[in-house]
């Protein structure tokens, strides 16, 4: 099974996460570090007032890790189904 479909999965996750959450700046992956990170004011998690950034290897993973701390809501996560 070849990865595009796991990475384009992954890139329209992130583009509606982003719509959603415009307080979330995710940044790839560069020269300064190997980690997709998001980043996020600290009070924005719900229980977790400190917390300010995620990091994951991959997008998707990323994703996942923003997903259960903001799960979607039907709405939009339908919305891109055919």
């Amino acid at each position: 099974m070849s990865a595009r479909p796991i990475l384009r999965d992954a890139i329209e996750r992130r583009n509606r996460f982003e719509a959603a959450h415009p307080e979330v700046t995710i940044s790839v992956p560069g020269t300064r570090s190997v980690w997709w990170i998001a980043a996020f004011p600290p009070g924005s998690v719900p229980g977790d007032p400190e917390r300010a950034k995620v990091t994951a290897w991959q997008l998707a993973d990323l994703m996942d890790a923003l997903d259960r701390i903001w799960p979607p809501d039907d709405d939009w996560t339908t919305r891109s189904q055919p």
